[in-house]
């Protein structure tokens, strides 16, 4: 299910009750960790992946140590984002940004 905003992500986790959310990290507005707190909230098993442009670690690292159980960096999705979606579900916290 695609979302335009953070309130219809959190309504349709909690009525899907999905395995993994990919979310982008523009949807957290700058707190990525309450973003992920909200997620849980209603769905605690969920499997966060978190989708940004910024290939910088010390992003990555933030949302990591927010919660998150991966991240990507956008412009690497053809050949990143299956491999971090099976890391993710493995609950393996091992995703290496890829600049």
């Amino acid at each position: 299910v695609m979302v335009a905003d953070l309130d219809s992500l959190v309504a349709s986790a909690g009525r899907l009750k999905p395995s993994l959310a990919i979310v982008d990290l523009a949807l957290g507005r700058g707190d990525i960790g309450g973003l992920i707190e909200r997620l849980r909230t209603v769905c605690p098993a969920l499997k966060v992946l978190v989708l940004s442009p910024h290939d910088e670690v010390s992003v990555a690292a933030s949302a990591l140590r927010a919660g998150a159980d991966g991240f990507v960096v956008t412009r690497t999705v053809a050949t990143e984002l299956l491999p971090a979606v099976s890391a993710a579900m493995l609950s393996a916290c091992d995703v290496e940004v890829q600049p």
